[in-house]
């Protein structure tokens, strides 16, 4: 008997409805495109995003018969290449369906692509804009806002602290930077503190000793690091060499998570806090199943990146109940969707199409505390923190 003849013999036999899964016709392909720096300034991006991708993917296929195909497509970390590939990879492979853990120029210029070509497109890069005056109907974002990270870190910390009145802010001279210090000033406003200084530097800077001193000379309570990345990596360094971490507490605001903490070691972060878009060690059963796919990709637990490019892609599944990739109907099913993700419920708005989700404050370990060289810290608080609809500046068109 030939395999088809056997299969249709068998549709009409109780036998098919013992054995769904295996009798099960596989859904068509669906072309999904991963457009994240594989190469260039942030080319270490892409590779812990994709695994959190291809983990996503697994599950949909074993669990919703979601066949979705894998694109790679490298941004290069700049935003024409990251339109220019966006468009080759819609006409070759017929994508429709894109995510990306991009820069936020990327970002911005990729959401205004995806419109023009009648995509979705989904990123956790980190500019307000995204979901605020440049916002599209066709872009979603999974990462708070600078108000989200503020309100995140210096609030507990406010509360832990109470007594430090006094703080010293170290600002990246850019729109994000901006963004956060201005943020910073209003919760400690709000909260009967006062930032003595602050020292802005440029986004090439690699020698923090001058700013380092001036924070120094003004005595605070506390230093609020708002640069981030390699950035915030080495002034943190050079802070705890300059010996700041015995004279105040540090605050980082936005880190990068798991990757730049084994980075800096136990030795440089011990008493320091750090806000987080993710931790692996988040205890509920959906994360401990996301961290324990991740181990037949990585030996390392899943970081920010990973995190991201799993909930992008579970975003996107959200708004499919079938095979079928009809932007306008994915994209009005995926509004209003709660989804229980990695960091807790994660639900998209319909207004501005933020994916609202935790933000983690994390105080990290001494060396003799730790279980593993991952457990770096504990998670000291949870927030989510986002404007209100009256305050967004999302307008879709």
């Amino acid at each position: 008997m030939k395999r088809r003849s056997f299969i249709k013999g068998l549709a009409g036999t109780a036998y098919v409805a013992a054995m769904p899964t295996i009798v099960r016709a596989q859904s068509q392909k669906i072309p999904f495109a991963h457009i994240t720096p594989f190469s260039g300034a942030l080319a270490e991006l892409g590779p812990d995003t994709e695994i959190g991708c291809k983990v996503a993917i697994e599950q949909l296929r074993k669990q919703r018969n979601l066949n979705f195909e894998y694109i790679r497509v490298d941004s290069e970390s700049n935003p024409s290449v990251a339109v220019r590939k966006m468009q080759e990879a819609a006409s070759s492979s017929g994508a429709r369906l894109f995510v990306g853990a991009n820069l936020s120029s990327e970002a911005l210029a990729l959401g205004k692509e995806a419109r023009n070509i009648g995509a979705i497109y989904v990123t956790s890069a980190g500019a307000d804009e995204i979901t605020g005056k440049d916002c599209t109907k066709s872009m979603f974002r999974w990462a708070v806002p600078t108000r989200g990270a503020v309100d995140g870190t210096i609030k507990p910390l406010m509360k832990l602290i109470p007594n430090a009145k006094r703080w010293y802010a170290i600002t990246p001279k850019y729109v994000f930077g901006d963004a956060l210090l201005r943020n910073t000033e209003r919760v400690l406003k709000a909260g009967g503190a006062e930032l003595v200084g602050n020292s802005y530097h440029s986004l090439t800077e690699k020698e923090f000793s001058g700013y380092l001193v001036n924070a120094a000379a003004a005595n605070p309570d506390v230093l609020v690091l708002h640069n981030f990345s390699a950035q915030g990596a080495a002034c943190l360094r050079q802070a705890v060499s300059f010996g700041l971490k015995s004279k105040m507490k540090i605050v980082m605001v936005w880190s990068a998570g798991l990757d730049q903490l084994l980075s800096l070691g136990p030795d440089n972060l011990e008493g320091i806090y750090v806000g987080a878009q993710y931790w692996h060690t988040r205890d509920d059963a959906t994360n401990r199943a996301f961290v324990a796919a991740c181990a037949s990709h990585t030996k390392a637990p899943p970081n920010n990146n990973t995190a991201a490019g799993y909930a992008m892609t579970m975003a996107i599944a959200a708004g499919m109940t079938s095979d079928k990739v009809d932007i306008p109907q994915i994209i009005q099913r995926m509004e209003g969707k709660t989804i229980n993700g990695v960091t807790g419920p994660e639900t998209i708005r319909p207004f501005d199409h933020e994916i609202t989700k935790s933000y983690f404050l994390l105080k990290c370990k001494p060396k003799a505390s730790m279980a593993n060289q991952y457990d770096l810290a504990d998670i000291v608080e949870t927030s989510s923190s986002y404007p209100a609809q009256s305050e967004s500046l999302c307008k879709f068109a």
